[in-house]
């Protein structure tokens, strides 16, 4: 029994835990279409700026059109 009660309480905590994610990003959604089109700012959590900020820090590979 103790074995399935710990299991529960796992399923229980990453229920949860999705649950407060989703919110999260429903948050995010709502805030990015009320504030519609901005610029970039640090402290704006909307889907737009988070996706900008994403694609900032990820690591950019370019083909060089020539070989050294």
């Amino acid at each position: 029994m103790e074995n399935i009660d710990k299991i529960n309480a796992n399923k229980l905590k990453a229920d949860k835990a999705l649950k407060q994610i989703v919110e999260m990003i429903e948050d995010a959604i709502i805030l990015s279409e009320k504030l519609g089109k901005h610029p970039l700012s640090s402290g704006c959590s909307c889907m737009a700026c988070v996706t900008q900020k994403k694609r900032m820090l990820e690591r950019r590979v370019y083909k060089s059109k020539f070989l050294l």
